[in-house]
């Protein structure tokens, strides 16, 4: 069967899906993957098999399947080397997690995603990374790191004006400040979120925001109100057969009518809210529903009952709990068990590469202080007292940051940046300005965000400018710095005019450089684990005639790596 036929039966099992027939769609799915076995495996038809196999998996609530697909796709993604097609793959995979429960799990896919979007500057799916990276921390009760979220999200959604979202930045916020007990700050919140999803169709967000108004108004004793807005969120709910979200205001009212002592209205709403249950049959609704007769029985005067239903609800906790803690545990076992044999094949080599990388910071060291004390002593014998000042200020500065390398594995891209600008200044003044330099960082990178393995890039600039530029005679020395990120990898090129490496040699300077490059390389090779051996390049700049015109030096890490 040619190529374009198995085309056919893709497009066809998509419009089943469309239509929700997923039997049908899954039927021609399989038959598409069978057909392209025997022809030849196509890479972009067999990436949307898996995907919408993915979609019908989870659609039915087979979310090992689905996984499994999702999976199948993102690999063959990967290959093809398309950002769009990469992200949208972890997004899925995001989702069958958070169903999972594997909510940190579904953060690292969506982080890796983001990398993509951002560097492919799609900033409306990058706002959607991000309201789900905001509210799993929240459910993980870091409340820190989804704060930090949440401040990006507004940043983006404010600068590019990204209206579909700011229902959802409301929401979020609203619920930070739930949680912080911030009361009023928390309704305002709520009440713009549903002004805005209201505005844009948006009706789960609206009546999510109606439900916390709705639970957020009685801690004010506002129980009148809380019932006004139930009404109006079971009403919405009904009419968009949300029918879990209209069961949950049926409590919430009801729990407001108790509070107000209006005993037949709140048993009314309990007894409906009750008999939906059974249809659903939803666990978590249905300790809702068992703490709130508690409540209605001990506003009732009848205690034996309170007594006996609460311990219903206590009972249906533990049960959750007990659930919940043991699928915690499975998922860290299945992680530890999965990494615990690369880590054992890798820790003899990991000690030394670490060991031989302190020892090349151990070597550092003094070459700066040798070099640095020379400086600031010749300043001040020729009274340049102010100068001798900057010079021991920045000194000072950066044997801080390289005391810090020593103590972590990698640091962020802002602390690497300010120890190479701080270490070139120092040269530059050495030198008395014989070159100037330029660091140029990406507009899709946040040097906060991504880490480098600490002192990995300082050696290459020493290098570039003790065995590069030192000795450059003919003209002023320039020292180029770039940061690129694009599908998920950092390219670092470093690159200077100076005499290059074979004229360096005949020089005959002394150092470590040869070693520290060694070293360097290994690291690399440590970190992509053989993935790819491209990692580590030096080229020589040659001018038209002939003439060495510098070095160049290109080092690539995978960008999720240090994130």
């Amino acid at each position: 069967m040619l190529n374009s036929e198995i085309g056919d039966l893709v497009k066809a099992a998509k419009e089943f899906y469309k239509k929700n027939e997923l039997q049908a769609a899954l039927d021609l799915l399989n038959k598409s993957e069978v057909r392209i076995d025997e022809i030849g495996r196509d890479a972009n038809l067999l990436k949307d098999i898996y995907s919408y196999k993915g979609h019908i998996y989870s659609d039915t609530g087979h979310l090992e399947e689905a996984e499994l697909y999702f999976k199948k796709s993102l690999e063959i993604c990967e290959k093809i080397g398309d950002p769009v097609f990469i992200y949208k793959r972890y997004d899925n995979l995001a989702s069958i997690y958070i169903l999972q429960g594997k909510n940190e799990t579904a953060i690292a896919c969506l982080e890796k995603g983001m990398v993509l979007k951002e560097a492919n500057k799609s900033f409306i799916d990058i706002a959607y990374s991000l309201e789900q990276i905001a509210s799993l921390q929240f459910s993980l009760e870091n409340n820190l790191e989804g704060k930090k979220t949440l401040e990006k999200l507004k940043a983006i959604v404010d600068k590019f004006e990204l209206l579909d979202h700011k229902h959802n930045y409301h929401y979020l916020m609203g619920m930070m400040l739930k949680r912080d007990q911030k009361i009023l700050q928390a309704i305002r919140h709520y009440l713009k979120a549903v002004e805005f999803a209201e505005g844009h169709g948006q009706v789960k967000i609206a009546v999510r925001a109606l439900f916390n108004l709705a639970e957020l108004y009685p801690l004010q004793g506002k129980f009148d109100k809380s019932i006004i807005l139930c009404r109006k969120g079971r009403a919405m709910a009904a009419k968009n057969s949300l029918k879990l979200e209209e069961l949950y205001f049926l409590v919430a009212e009801a729990q407001a009518e108790t509070e107000l002592r209006n005993i037949d209205k709140a048993t009314k709403l309990l007894s409906e809210a009750r008999l939906k249950e059974g249809v659903i049959n939803n666990a978590p609704v249905r300790r809702h529903i068992t703490k709130a007769e508690a409540e209605l029985f001990a506003a009732e005067g009848n205690y034996q009952n309170a007594y006996d239903t609460h311990k219903k609800f206590l009972t249906l906790y533990e049960e959750y709990y007990n659930e919940s803690t043991s699928r915690t545990v499975q998922e860290i076992q299945a992680k530890y068990e999965h990494e615990k044999k690369e880590r054992e094949l890798q820790q003899s080599k990991l000690l030394q590469v670490e060991s031989e990388l302190k020892a090349l910071r151990a070597q550092m060291d003094p070459h700066f202080i040798f070099n640095a004390l020379g400086q600031m002593r010749k300043e001040l014998l020729e009274g340049n007292i102010d100068n001798a000042d900057r010079y021991l200020v920045r000194f000072s500065r950066l044997l801080r940051l390289i005391l810090d390398t020593t103590r972590t594995p990698d640091l962020a891209l802002s602390e690497n940046l300010e120890l190479l600008h701080l270490y070139i200044q120092i040269e530059q003044a050495r030198q008395n300005n014989r070159f100037s330099y330029n660091i140029k960082i990406g507009k899709n990178i946040e040097p906060s965000r991504v880490r480098v393995p600490g002192m990995l890039l300082q050696p290459l600039i020493e290098n570039a400018v003790i065995h590069g530029l030192y000795n450059k005679t003919d003209g002023p020395g320039e020292l180029k710095i770039d940061f690129t990120a694009r599908n998920g990898l950092l390219k670092i090129v470093i690159a200077d005019n100076g005499i290059g490496r074979n004229q360096s040699a005949l020089q005959k300077k002394t150092g470590h450089t040869s070693h520290a490059t060694s070293i360097i390389r290994e690291t690399l090779a440590l970190i992509w684990k053989g993935e790819r051996d491209d990692f580590f390049t030096i080229r020589d700049k040659v001018e038209r005639n002939g003439q060495p015109n510098g070095t160049e030096v290109i080092v690539l890490l995978p960008l999720t790596r240090f994130l």
